[in-house]
């Protein structure tokens, strides 16, 4: 089933008058300084991390058919805030329209904390610090811009499967969760 879509996008895209498809894609660094406060559990009260064992990344991707261009970004962070969300759509290149920017979260409870100005939160993530959102803003949008520069011809294909092991259900172990997991391929077309 899932070579029948990349099939069936691959015959489309000889069909004169089909739509072409320019994709690009980056991977940015966007690991906060030491001592910066991590996100995640209540425990930690948003203590700064001491260590890098693995660097946090934005990952983008960027698609333009002939009616639609789009970035999708995703971030190992816990979460998007607006006010994340508020500082890259201020600084992001002059490309893709707002509203077709999908930011994304990895959900890691090791991101970099400190970018949520509500109190509450702030018991989890840390206190606010407006130069670790400005700075993950930053990265996110080189991502952006990188992946445009990146930009190519592409086809893309997808597919979905069914899967046992990469889902829980925390709250009842009996209960009911997402089986389905879906891929997307977007490679060069030589």
């Amino acid at each position: 089933m899932r070579h029948i879509a990349f099939i069936t996008v691959a015959i489309f895209a000889c069909i004169p008058g089909a739509q072409a498809l320019e994709a690009g894609a980056a991977i940015v660094d966007i690991t906060p300084p030491l001592g910066s406060p991590l996100n995640g559990y209540g425990d930690r009260l948003g203590r700064g991390a001491t260590e890098v064992r693995d660097p946090l990344t934005a990952r983008c991707l960027y698609l333009r058919d002939e009616d639609t261009q789009l970035f999708l970004v995703t971030t190992d962070l816990c979460i998007i805030n607006r006010e994340l969300r508020e500082a890259v759509v201020e600084s992001m290149p002059n490309i893709v329209p707002p509203e077709n920017v999908i930011l994304t979260a990895t959900h890691n409870h090791n991101g970099t904390g400190g970018m949520v100005p509500n109190l509450i939160f702030r018991t989890i993530s840390g206190p606010y610090r407006e130069d670790l959102l400005d700075l993950t803003a930053q990265g996110i949008v080189s991502a952006m811009e990188q992946a445009y520069e990146n930009r190519t011809r592409a086809t893309i294909a997808y597919g979905t499967a069914k899967q046992e092991v990469l889902t829980v259900n925390r709250q009842n172990s009996d209960g009911p969760r997402d089986e389905q997991i879906g891929v997307i391929k977007v490679e060069d077309p030589d």
